[in-house]
């Protein structure tokens, strides 16, 4: 089996990386793996919450990313560039299943508790650190360098429209059958993703192994301290998943302090900012900025506004719509900034640049989850919202006046 269908035909502009039956194949199982993982991740919000009766413990749950992200993701980068990229992603998705299968059993036993939830966290963002390099490290090679920007976007869409769906199904059978059967779907997708894996053939050959992890680690860091270009996308994906992160992390607190909603109100929210984010990826499909510092700028603005406007509505239709478009205009900035990465960076580094963003991210979201939901546990949720969204729309602007960047200016 090719990269490229046998007896291709000619696919429409917006959707030319899906010519590739490779990058088709692992496109569909991933949005469907990545709908379990949405539906897992509302049942273990709602059940943190339920369970710890404090907008904190939703805090320190999403801290229990950051823990992995300092320890694996440095090195999953190297591991992504050092080995076969599909069988990490096949080990990732064994581990994840298991955990998935495990939360199950606990919660249908009766003696689940919020620690067994944190601890469930740590270890998938650890299957995830491991997992992230390697898998951002394939498009190029599943898509063909050709259709990067194409291949990048279609993947944001899977993932947000998955970020729609998930939740929508989550939040139903959270209510309807209980979150063990979350746990289960959700193992059963990612076993779907390991057929979908071992279907097509090795989609990258050791790259190099001369050199020891800790060299590879080295030269990583030595392409980012010489390349601007990287440096500042990276700095700029800090700050806006350090900003917007209480926009995910505490939209359970939304839901039930602001709205007086329960889980069927917090799953639409989520998945509002879902379907925003998959209409980020479906445009960008379409469209190219040609001045991305605007763009960034642009998103920035709108996510701070919608940051204020949340936490003063009282109606869960218009909270979902803010939701929609913060999502939209977030998700557009990560997804340019990505682009942008993936063009910077040769092959052989990739995953360890890769690494390198995604340790960025995973650190900072959940870092601006902790500190916003303290906030919003001594100070009030408006008090947390509005001074995240100044951060945003000033970090950004601080970074693209104060730093040099030939290519995005």
């Amino acid at each position: 089996m090719g990269l490229i269908d046998d007896h291709p035909h000619k696919w429409p502009a917006p959707l030319q990386a899906l010519e590739h039956r490779t990058f088709r194949w692992l496109w569909i199982a991933t949005f469907v793996c990545n709908s379990g993982s949405w539906m897992q991740r509302v049942a273990t919000a709602w059940l943190v919450f339920t369970l710890g009766n404090s907008e904190a413990w939703l805090g320190f749950d999403a801290a229990m990313a950051a823990i992995p992200t300092f320890l694996v993701l440095p090195f999953s980068g190297v591991l992504a560039d050092r080995f076969d990229r599909r069988g990490v992603l096949i080990l990732a998705n064994i581990l994840n299943a298991i955990l998935a299968i495990a939360l199950a059993a606990i919660w249908w036993s009766g003696s689940l508790a919020v620690w067994h939830l944190l601890i469930g966290s740590l270890l998938s963002a650890m299957v995830a650190a491991l997992a992230s390099p390697a898998s951002q490290s394939l498009v190029p090679t599943a898509a063909g360098e050709d259709h990067i920007p194409n291949a990048v976007a279609l993947n944001s869409f899977q993932y947000n429209v998955a970020r729609a769906v998930g939740p929508a199904i989550g939040g139903l059978a959270l209510v309807s059958v209980g979150a063990g059967w979350c746990f289960i779907l959700n193992a059963l997708t990612y076993l779907g993703l390991i057929f979908a894996l071992l279907a097509v053939p090795s989609l990258a050959k050791p790259l190099g192994r001369k050199a020891s992890a800790l060299e590879s680690a080295k030269e990583g860091l030595d392409f980012l301290r010489h390349n601007t270009n990287v440096r500042l996308s990276i700095a700029l994906v800090l700050i806006l998943a350090f900003g917007g992160a209480p926009m995910v992390t505490l939209l359970p607190v939304i839901a039930k302090g602001v709205l007086n909603e329960g889980a069927a109100g917090y799953s639409m929210l989520l998945s509002g900012f879902g379907v925003g984010a998959a209409l980020a990826g479906a445009l960008l499909t379409f469209l190219r900025p040609s001045r991305l510092p605007k763009w960034i700028i642009g998103a920035a603005i709108i996510c701070a506004i919608c940051h204020v406007a949340i936490v003063f509505t009282s109606t869960l239709a218009i909270a979902v719509a803010i939701a929609l478009i913060a999502g939209c205009a977030f998700v557009g900035a990560m997804i340019e900034l990505g682009t942008q990465l993936i063009f910077e960076t040769p092959d052989e580094l990739r995953g360890r640049i890769s690494a390198v963003q995604q340790l960025s991210f995973r650190t900072a979201q959940p870092l601006g989850g902790l500190i916003g939901a303290l906030i919003a546990r001594y100070s009030g949720i408006q008090v947390a919202f509005i001074g995240f969204g100044l951060l945003l729309v000033l970090g950004v602007l601080t970074v693209l006046l104060f730093c040099k960047h030939p290519k995005l200016r």
